[in-house]
């Protein structure tokens, strides 16, 4: 693994908060499941990296769309039904994933996905993952969020909002 790739992973934890040895551990084989999956994202390849990201964690919700309404920050992500999540997910997968090439619009991507917030818990390291395994599926460097900027990291959350998204994150 690439020095820059573990500092990414370190630094995307700790924004989360998440200090340990097991949850390092557990990055760096998402994270290799997901450069090798890159060319091939479903919902399957999305709840993979969620499972390996939380499989020690909380095994409880590894892998699997939250069952539950979710608070993030003042903002409420109700409950939905899991089918409805994962039709999110496959919506994103085809409206953002495979159609975001530049930086701009691969950051715009993992905004989007984070307000879908389909888990009930490591949706950032997960967005995080998915936005750099991007970067990389479009020939761009891989984005390092350092846990002391991750104030800057949080504006990005303040877009506008078009009409699909609205309706894809509600």
């Amino acid at each position: 693994m690439k020095k820059e790739e573990l500092i990414f992973l370190r630094e995307s934890n700790f924004i989360e908060r998440e200090y340990g040895v097991v949850a390092l551990e557990d990055a760096k084989k998402a994270w290799e499941y997901a450069k090798r999956n890159k060319d091939y994202p479903s919902l399957e390849y999305v709840l993979g990296i969620h499972q390996r990201l939380m499989q020690r964690l909380n095994p409880k919700i590894a892998g699997k769309v939250r069952e539950i309404g979710v608070r993030v920050g003042e903002r409420i992500c109700p409950y939905k039904p899991r089918e409805e999540l994962e039709r999110n997910i496959a919506d994103w997968i085809e409206s953002y994933f495979l159609k975001e090439e530049t930086i701009e619009g691969i950051i715009r991507s993992q905004v989007v996905f984070e307000m879908l917030h389909p888990f009930a818990d490591g949706n950032g390291r997960t967005g995080r993952i998915l936005m750099n395994a991007q970067m990389l599926k479009y020939g761009h460097p891989i984005k390092i969020i350092y846990e002391k900027n991750k104030w800057d990291y949080y504006d990005w959350f303040h877009p506008n909002i078009t009409e699909f998204e609205t309706v894809l994150i509600k």
